[in-house]
């Protein structure tokens, strides 16, 4: 918030045009904002379920574990910068390509992220994240079937 010269007012400042805006008055908790765009690359840690929703609809849904660790943290601490979503994909194509994916698999995703709280059985109140695929990419999905590996350079005709 802005004060106003001279008021005891506190205005917003103005709001850009065009995009969307994340309201600042709201705190976000995590490192995740609340309604925003994003990319993540992470392993899946589950096999990907093709569920129906209350209208008869169809979504498929999977756990996304990225790792924000700087890859100078001790492996045995980096569990502690693990960030946990869950992934849903509505569109045909995406929830075929999502629905193709193995557990453990490093997979990308891009589309609008959200959060909410809530508090399960146990009692202690938690924070979901949400990520609707609009894009997803399995890192598999560039190699060859047969490939066990990325091409080097010199097997892709590019200078070494």
């Amino acid at each position: 918030m802005v004060r106003l010269e001279g008021s005891g007012e506190a205005a917003r400042p103005p709001t850009p045009t065009g995009g969307r805006t994340v309201s600042s008055d709201i705190p976000s908790p995590g490192s995740i904002p609340r309604n925003c765009d994003a990319t993540y690359r992470g392993n899946l840690g589950n096999k990907p379920e093709r569920r129906q929703t209350r209208s008869g609809g169809e979504i498929v849904r999977a756990r996304l574990a990225v790792n924000m660790a700087a890859s100078s943290i001790p492996a045995e601490e980096r569990d502690r910068f693990t960030e946990w979503l869950t992934v849903v994909c509505f569109a045909p194509a995406q929830m075929d390509r999502l629905e193709r994916c193995e557990k453990g698999e490093l997979i990308t995703v891009n589309g609008p992220v959200t959060w909410r709280e809530y508090t399960p059985d146990e009692g202690e109140p938690r924070i979901e994240h949400t990520i609707v695929g609009e894009y997803v990419r399995s890192a598999s999905a560039s190699m060859p079937p047969d490939a066990g590996g990325p091409p080097h350079a010199h097997e892709r005709n590019l200078p070494v």
